[in-house]
This record gives structure tokens, C-alpha cells and sequence, in this order.
């Protein structure tokens, strides 16, 4: 083995930070997304294109946001289990807002540097959906305290971002 090179867990423990980075709270900045725990009523629409036309659907699935592994995560699943759920926390070491996307086509991984912009959170990538890849924008927006959305775009090769679909959620009581 090389002496010069030592495993991640030598290096924390080089550090002298293992335990605290074990018993780190959940990140502050946690609590400026919080409003979004609790059970939403998810609207479509689908923007129509040269080609394509859009749509709307309204009601379309139950949407449930609750905080995971001790706090450090919320995540948003659907009623009934489909398959789909949404990842979001705050990386302390990169201070990075983090976001994780699976469902049963693909499975993307979306960092931003930015912080909460008032009510805006902007989340972007290289992702390949479908056998197809492109950049795409996440962007959150709060509306209300009992509304907010998801609205995605596309990066076209002008460098301009094309909107593609939102997909709005209603707090439900």
C-alpha cells in the first residue's frame, strides 16, 4: 500500500472530525424549504411547442413532503407509491443545495450553487430522460404558504431556456 495515499475514512479520521461530522444536526438552511412538508395536490400542464400541443390536468396525483434520515433530507413521494420521489437538502461541505430525482425512467442529480433567492430555488443539469439528454432547469417558487411549483425548461443551442412543462402543487388540508 502506498503511504502517501489514505482512504476517505483515514483522511476523516486524520481530520479528527468523524464524530462530528456523525452528529452534525441537519442543516440550517433546511428550514428556508420546510414549508413545503405536509400533503399538496399536483396540477400539470404540458407548454405546447411548434409541433406539440400543450395541456392541462388538473388533480393529477397527492404529493407527500416529510423530512428523512434524522432531518438532513426532505423528500417528496406520491400517494399512491408510484415509484417517483424528489431528494432536497443543503450540503454543508460544498454549500451546494442538492437535489436527487428518481423514478422508474431515470434518475438525475442536480447541484446548485445558489441560495434561496426570495422565493425561487434553481436547480440545474445534464440529464438524460428517455434516451435523451439536454439541460434542464428545476426551478421551486413558492406562490404561497399553500402553493408553490415545480417549472422545468430545456436549454436550447441559442442558449436560451425553452419551457417545457409545471407542475403546480395546492396545500391540502
Amino acid at each position: 500500500m502506498n503511504a502517501q495515499w489514505l482512504s476517505l475514512y483515514e483522511r476523516f479520521a486524520a481530520r479528527g472530525d468523524i464524530g462530528a461530522i456523525a452528529s452534525r444536526p441537519p442543516p440550517d438552511e433546511l428550514h428556508e424549504i420546510d414549508w413545503l412538508i405536509g400533503r399538496w395536490r399536483e396540477d400539470f400542464e404540458l407548454f405546447p411547442t411548434a409541433t406539440v400541443d400543450g395541456f392541462q390536468r388538473e388533480n393529477v396525483n397527492t404529493v407527500v413532503c416529510q423530512p428523512i434520515l434524522d432531518g438532513h433530507w426532505l423528500r417528496l413521494t406520491r400517494e399512491p407509491d408510484d415509484g417517483w420521489m424528489s431528494n432536497i437538502t443543503f450540503d454543508m461541505y460544498d454549500n451546494k443545495w442538492v437535489l436527487f430525482d428518481m423514478d422508474s425512467h431515470a434518475m438525475r442529480f442536480h447541484q446548485t450553487g445558489q441560495r434561496v433567492d426570495g422565493d425561487r430555488l434553481m436547480f440545474e443539469a445534464e440529464v438524460r430522460l428517455f434516451d435523451e439528454s439536454c439541460t434542464l432547469r428545476e426551478e421551486l417558487i413558492r406562490h404561497s404558504d399553500d402553493q408553490w411549483s415545480w417549472n422545468y425548461s430545456e436549454l436550447r443551442p441559442d442558449k436560451t431556456w425553452q419551457p417545457i412543462d409545471r407542475h403546480t402543487y395546492t396545500r391540502l388540508r
